[in-house]
């Protein structure tokens, strides 16, 4: 740059800089920064955030800087990729100025040195360090600075130091005449300071120089002359060396620069090294950096530091590029590597692991906060005196990672990701002297105190509270930290959380998440209380040794002269503590108040003896009445913590008699911890004698009570008692009390002959019976109150009223015993049986107490523990009268209750389009002959009105064939007045449909409803409250509101789900199969049902129709009434899918079926049966059809294998369904959608080592779901809970679970009452076995294979972890594929279909097919009574179809057989036919192998199968 520049360029712009900034382009002017004249430094905002553009303004338009921004840009592209360079972005020239434009870093070097926190010793070397690798780098780049000071280095929060503000532009050589070019280039701010290496002034001429300045550039050793000058700024704390004119004398050697701050001799050897006079004494960068490795700068640097850290000051291209999700990024990395970066940083007294540990380990505590890290064994932080030990050297290189953790914190997008960063706050802060934890860590855990998420703020307390537990110091600006800083801000946070509990439900957030917050600020507010005493006591020793702190960053200074600051700020904190108390104590929420009481301990030490009697103990005692029985729990716990504060004189006489008085409260479990309580108060002496033998007389009693815990501890007790006794005390004043509740005298006070001579408690069912008792009404003698003054009770020794019961007078024969309780009266509460007066009533209770098996010897334990089970059962009694009490109550203030009474409707609402508004006729005129649909006749139910899409009415009358096929009669839409052809036939949309065309529906959508709810109440008031409470009302509308299902059906035969009135059940009883089952089954027709597999068969709810699915993707419709009659079957339609069929399920009481296909499609269609008539004819049979859901799985859940309608064939007699439809995945995943809005509810993943699922049910009201596996193992959830429950499989060879059938609710087994399921599969044996599912295992097995079969076939095993199928053997396939070897193998029934009864006195039966084309109706009511029913004709002959039969029997106690037997004898079957087995196989075609099979009982009773060949096989 020419000299003259300095001289042309006006100090003062006479053009405003941001009109120079308005020349740019998305640039907008903000504010100029610094003073500098050569180039002007303007903060501006653009598109992407803060700039700065340094901007410099040409004297003239002539001026030519052309060769100058060329080597800028070559500097520029040098530098891209350097991490700690920040090179200028962009540069641009016009006529007026020139621009160079950077992101914008707040924080320079210079200013960063007087900013608290100070910098600590390691973040200098760390600086020091980056900037030597920096300059490492660039020289090696072949780049220098040229004007290296502190405020071209900028620094992030987290301390990385960016260069910036190359001075390529600037000279080179200054004359060192002309001190103006130094100022005007070099001295920005103003601060006279020097970092010019002294051979770069010259005494030269301007223009000599000028033209020294074209040939030399700046060399790598100004550069270091310039770092050692930053060095020696950053030890004297902002504070230059040189100024210029110290410079000019340092370079005639007459100044020596002063370096006595830099403490470090290394260092201050190696910053004389680099300011050396001679350019060639020093050193280069990486010479520095090897040299001084291990002197200067920690060996972690090197090998782990540098690159870590520069690794997450680094933008990776990917989505958390950006601000925040980097911060992301950066917390997760931190928190992973954590093991990592405490073994390369040398942290102390932690050991790492090398796995780390899991994350789910209980916590018994809040406090202490235990850091469980990964890679760090997990612990309590320790002190800081534990941690920094004389040995240990104390270079908190913590402090690096944890300025990265305190940026990232405040940036997170997650509460987890803030809540991992209080974790690793803790885990760095336990490495860190005490000034760094309180003054670093303290202000962010503070500021996250103000967090949103509930789960952030009760981490950042705990943290906070564990932080102030590790402190061991306190520096002079800590000493008023308690009530200057934190309190105020606990205050506002506990102030805070009840504001949020009121106005929680108006924002939508949960009461029970704010008050976890309390609950999380109870708990820790004892020792937070405790720290602050600590505190004090530190603050108090400082004085000793510190009387005045000088602050060199304030202008007064601190002084201490005596404790009176202190000891004023103290007794701030006590009151600002006792007010925190009281308001949780007061606190509403129970779960808060215990909270604080476990953990009360540091709180009472914290008070002292006398706040803790008024300020704890007052409000504490009197949680006993509270309802909350852990409340009560939790109080009791802490008494012998709060006890040991108070002393004895206030445990005897205020909370020992309540204490007591509370040993007859309702909950037994109070009992016991209060018992437990007594006995560690009497261990610790807490309890002196007089209190002592009055206690045992109270509690000795309780050796009578039912319950074994309360019992043996009052037997702890007196055995502890006797133990704090003399000899003496033991046996004159301690065994006349317990003696009468021993069976035999006692002579060693042991647990082991205590325990074994005590006397028989009163059983429990006697003692029930005696709490109902004593609340009776009735005359009675037994729970009368003593009247005579001789008798009356007084007040004992711990303030209790005695209440004594009647007592008879004594007899001659118990005058020793009255004369012992004139010297002994504490034996007065034993009551003899001779002493219990009875009443008429009375001997009636004792009557029902005999019955039960109580002996009249026993009476006197009941008589002594009147008083006791009297109290016990009128505070049960109260407790559960309160609402009661309550009613009454409002009663006495005259508020009546008001009854409303809510009428809730529905209505339908279709989304029409064009196409449908003319479509609500229902006429159609064919081949000149008009057809109406009529009214509903017989058992076809009334046709649907509803305003939806139109069914698709199809007639099974033969018709002309259509000439095209309408995508709106797909869909749904039907007979339609669109117009008339030219021969004037009416057509529906251009297509005549035959009967049994083939329809494409693959890509058709069912309508879409909108169901509107309307309300109507009888309130007529004008209370608003009342108004808006019936408004909030939600009622969710059951199945039968939505009229696409059409109304709910009564079913016939065995398969009516509904109540039957008389006719319709002997109906059944003359028409049943279970009448028929000695019949001969006959084969009575064969249909063609498909050109391709057949797999699957259902009937329709009412019977009228038959519906299959085979391979192709086909659903076929049939006229079930013309089955019987090969040349009369009628197709009513065939619906294309357009995808395989998978699964077909029919849905109960409703005329719908739903079909899933290969596509991942699930559709719902509903099939009706109309009438259609003509003018001349009469009506016929007709079916319409509509599709009214659908739904289509995730592409990663694969296609739905297996379908299935919830309560379908488990809910006999109740008229509501539960909407759901479970469809089970190839990739084992099971998922429960509600067919009201197609929505899943439940999704539950199977595991996929246990094989592809092939059969699933569910029970009743969801209450469990079984899944069977090709690998023949059995699955057992609770899909409410999506809890996996058990699983089991075969202990020898398993095959494939075929099907899975529900059972009725009152089918029984002489076993036990549970749930059973019927399966067929899984042994690869023709039989049919019953499962208990209480168990999950085999209950009967239904032989129908003649070959004998083991019992050990029938063994399952548990499957856990260790015995687990192989994933890698049984991962789930995309297909079905089965291997014919498998099928010649398998010899499992092929299919089954349960026949349920009308009535629990009805025959429950179970269809199966076997491989040999046998179909046996296993009969459950009379196990004799099974059939064989359908017989393939190759296999016998008539007379061996009638002499099978079938027995039970018992093998052992959990399972049974059902075996076949012949009539001759024989126990086997096909013995005289010796090709039918060929090596166990059956020989038969495959095509044969029945698929499916169900069951029609109108008009005849039919069963009705098909097979792989495509044929529908019909015997009747």
């Amino acid at each position: 740059m020419e000299p003259e520049l300095a001289l042309m360029v006006p100090s003062a712009q006479t053009v405003a800089i941001s009109a120079y900034i308005d020349f740019l382009p998305e640039i907008q002017y903000s504010k100029p920064v610094g003073t500098s004249r050569f180039l002007k430094a303007v903060k501006c905002l653009d598109k992407n955030g803060t700039a700065i553009v340094k901007l410099l303004i040409k004297p003239t338009s002539e001026i030519n800087l052309g060769s100058y921004l060329e080597e800028m840009e070559k500097t520029r592209i040098k530098l891209v990729g350097l991490s700690n360079a920040l090179p200028y972005h962009l540069i641009l020239d016009s006529q007026r100025a020139c621009y160079f434009i950077r992101p914008y870093l707040r924080y320079n070097l210079y200013e960063r040195l007087s900013i608290r926190p100070f910098l600590e010793d390691v973040e200098k070397k760390w600086i020091i360090y980056q900037l030597l690798t920096a300059l490492s780098q660039f020289h090696a780049k072949g780049v220098t600075h040229g004007d290296l000071k502190t405020e071209n280095i900028l620094l992030t929060s987290w301390n990385w130091c960016m260069i910036t503000d190359f001075a390529t532009i600037k000279p080179t050589y200054l004359p060192d005449r002309n001190p103006l070019q130094f100022s005007f280039y070099f001295d920005t701010a103003q601060r006279h300071s020097c970092c010019l290496a002294p051979e770069r002034f010259v005494s030269l001429s301007d223009e000599e120089t000028s033209k020294m300045n074209t040939k030399e550039k700046v060399t790598e050793s100004m550069d270091i002359f310039a770092l050692g000058c930053v060095i020696a700024e950053i030890y004297t704390e902002g504070l230059p060396i040189f100024t210029l004119s110290q410079m000019f004398k340092y370079k005639k050697g007459q100044y020596i620069p002063n370096l006595d701050s830099v403490k470090d001799s290394n260092v201050r050897k190696m910053i004389k090294s680099m300011i050396s006079l001679n350019p060639e004494e020093r050193l280069s960068a990486s010479e520095y950096l090897q040299k001084f490795r291990k002197l200067v700068f920690p060996d972690y640097f090197y090998t782990f530091l540098y690159a870590y850290v520069k690794d997450l000051s680094t933008n990776h291209n990917s989505d958390s590029a950006t601000q925040f999700g980097g911060c992301d990024r950066k917390i997760n990395c931190i928190y992973n590597d954590f093991g990592k970066i405490a073994f390369y940083l040398n942290f102390k007294r932690i050991a790492t692991r090398k796995s780390p540990q899991s994350f789910n380990e209980p916590i018994g505590s809040i406090i202490p906060m235990e850091i469980n890290l990964p890679g760090v064994q997990r612990h309590a932080p320790r002190p800081t005196s534990e941690i920094f030990t004389n040995e240990t050297n104390g270079d908190c290189a913590g402090l690096i990672i944890l300025s990265v953790v305190l940026y990232t914190l405040r940036n997170t997008t997650h509460a987890s990701l803030r809540m991992k960063a209080c974790e690793l706050i803790l885990a760095i802060a336990e490495q860190l002297h005490d000034e760094a934890k309180l003054d670093r860590c303290l202000p962010y855990l503070i500021y996250m105190l103000d967090d949103p998420g509930e789960d952030v703020q009760g981490t950042a307390l705990r943290t906070l509270t564990q932080l102030l537990k590790i402190v061991d110091t306190v520096t002079p600006m800590n000493t008023s930290i308690f009530p200057d800083y934190l309190l105020p801000k606990l205050e506002s946070f506990l102030r805070r959380s009840y504001t949020n509990e009121e106005e929680a439900p108006d924002l939508g957030k949960d009461k029970n998440s704010i008050s976890y917050i309390r609950t999380i600020f109870a708990s820790c507010l004892p020792h937070l209380a405790l720290s602050s005493k600590r505190f004090k006591e530190l603050s108090v020793l400082m004085t000793m040794h510190i009387k005045t702190f000088n602050d060199p960053e304030i202008e007064n200074h601190l002084t201490i002269d005596d404790d009176s600051y202190i000891e004023e700020g103290y007794q701030r904190t006590i009151r600002c503590f006792e007010n925190l108390t009281i308001q949780i104590m007061t606190d509403p929420d129970a779960n808060v108040r215990i909270g604080l009481l476990r953990n009360i301990l540091p709180l009472c030490t914290f008070f002292g003896r006398d706040k803790t009697n008024d300020v704890i103990l007052s409000h504490l005692i009197t949680y006993l009445n509270d309802k909350n029985t852990q409340l009560k729990l939790a109080f009791v716990s802490s008494i012998v913590t709060i006890s040991i504060t108070v002393g004895i004189v206030s445990l005897e006489q205020y909370i020992l008699p309540l204490l007591v008085q509370a040993l007859t409260d309702p909950s037994e479990l109070v009992v016991f911890e209060l018992l437990r309580v007594f006995t560690e108060l009497i261990g610790l002496g807490l309890i002196r004698k007089q209190y002592l033998l009055n206690l045992v007389k109270f509690t000795v009693k309780l050796t009578l009570h039912p319950n074994t815990s309360i019992r043996e501890a009052a037997l702890n007790l007196t055995i502890t008692a006797g133990k704090q006794l003399s000899f003496a005390d033991l046996y004159c004043m301690l065994y006349p009390i317990i003696r009468p509740y021993f069976k035999h005298e006692i002579t060693s006070f042991r647990w082991s002959s205590l325990f074994i001579l005590s006397q028989d408690p009163i059983p429990r069912s006697v003692y029930t019976i005696t709490k109902s008792w004593s609340l009776k009404n009735e005359p009675t003698l037994f729970w009368q109150r003593s009247s005579s003054k001789k008798s009356q009770g007084g007040i004992d020794l711990f303030g209790n009223l005695d209440l004594p019961f009647m007592r008879k007078e004594s007899s001659d024969d118990n005058r020793y015993r009255n004369l012992t309780r004139n010297y002994l009266p504490h034996a007065s509460d034993v009551v003899g049986n001779l002493e219990i007066p009875l009443s008429t009533e009375d001997f009636k209770q004792i009557s029902r107490l005999k019955n039960i098996g109580f002996e009249n010897s026993e009476l006197w334990k009941i008589a002594t523990l009147r008083l006791y089970i009297y109290k016990v059962a009128h505070a049960s009694y109260n407790s559960s009268n309160r609402l009661k009490d309550n009613t009454s109550y409002s009663n006495r203030l005259k508020i009546l209750p008001r009854s409303v009474f809510i009428d809730i409707s529905y209505s339908h609402s279709a989304l029409k389009n064009a196409s449908q508004l003319n479509s609500e006729s229902r006429s159609i005129q064919r081949n000149g002959t008009s057809e109406v649909i009529l009214e509903p006749k017989s058992k076809f139910e009334e046709n649907d009105n509803s305003k939806g899409k139109p069914k698709l009415v199809i007639s099974s009358k033969v018709s002309l064939p259509s000439t095209e096929q309408s995508r709106d009669i797909a869909r749904g839409n039907t007979w339609t007045s669109s117009g008339l052809n030219a021969e004037g036939k009416m057509i529906y949309q251009g297509s005549i449909i035959s009967g049994g065309r083939i329809i494409n529906i693959n890509k058709e959508e069912p309508p879409k409803y909108s169901l509107v709810t309307k309300m109507k109440y009888s309130y007529n008031g004008n209370n608003r409250y009342i108004i808006k409470f019936l408004k909030s009302l939600h009622f969710e509308p059951e199945l039968t509101d939505y009229q696409e299902f059409g109304k709910a059906i009564k079913r016939s035969g065995m398969y009516i789900h509904q109540k039957h009135t008389d006719e319709a059940v002997s109906d059944f009883k003359n028409n049943s199969i279970s009448k028929n089952v000695s019949k001969k089954s006959l084969l009575i027709s064969q249909i063609a049902g498909s050109d391709s597999l057949l797999e699957f068969v259902i009937s329709s709810c009412d019977g009228a129709f038959l519906i299959t699915g085979d391979k192709k993707g086909d659903i076929k419709v049939w006229d079930s009434t013309h089955l019987e009659s090969p040349a009369n079957t009628k197709i009513f339609c065939s619906l294309s899918l357009g995808s395989r069929v998978t699964s077909l399920c029919g849905m109960s009481k409703y005329n719908c079926f739903a079909v899933a296909t290969e596509d991942r499609m699930i559709r719902i269609i509903r099939m009706e049966p109309i009438l259609l008539s003509n003018v001349v004819g009469k009506p016929k049979k007709a079916a319409s059809v509509k599709i009214i859901r659908q739904y289509k799985t995730k592409e990663e859940e694969g296609f739905a294998s297996i379908l299935k309608f919830c309560n379908e064939d488990n809910q006999l007699t109740d008229d509501t369904l539960i909407p759901h439809l479970v469809y089970c995945t190839v990739r084992s995943k099971i998922v429960f959608i509600d067919i009201r809005e197609m929505k899943p509810i439940y999704i539950i993943q199977n595991d996929l080592s246990h094989g592809i699922p092939t059969a699933i049910c569910v029970g009743s009201n969801l209450s469990w779901l079984l899944i069977g596996s090709s690998e023949g193992i059995l699955d057992l959830w609770d899909p409410s809970l999506m809890l996996h429950m058990n699983s089991v499989g075969f202990r020898h060879q398993s095959y494939q679970i075929n099907n899975l059938e529900f059972l009725p609710h009152f089918f029984e087994t002489d076993l036990a009452e549970s749930h059973y399921v019927a399966a067929i599969g899984g042994t690869g044996k023709a039989d049919v076995i019953i499962w208990d599912i209480s168990d999950l295992r085999p209950a009967i097995v239904l032989c129908s294979s003649s070959v004998s079969s083991s019992v050990d076939t029938y063994n399952v095993k548990d499957l856990d972890e260790k015995n687990k199928v192989s994933s890698e053997d049984t991962l789930a396939p995309t297909n079905f594929l089965v291997r014919k070897e498998d099928i010649e193998i398998d010899q499992s029934c092929t299919a089954m279909e349960v026949v349920f009864p009308l009535s629990n006195d009805e025959t429950t039966g179970i269809l199966c097919s076997t491989p040999a084309g046998e179909i046996i109706l296993w009969n459950l009511s009379d196990y004799g009574k099974s059939r064989v029913i359908v017989h393939p004709d190759k296999h016998r002959n008539e007379s061996q179809k009638n002499e099978v039969s079938f027995a039970y029997s018992k093998v052992n106690s959990h399972l049974s057989f059902v075996n076949e037997v012949h009539a001759n004898g024989n126990n086997a079957r096909y013995l005289d036919n010796e090709d039918t087995f060929q090596n166990g196989h059956v020989d038969k075609s495959e095509n044969d192998i029945i698929k499916d099979i169900t069951v029609l009982l109108d008009p005849y009773n039919l069963i009705v199968s098909v097979n792989r060949s495509g044929t529908i096989n019909v015997n009747r």
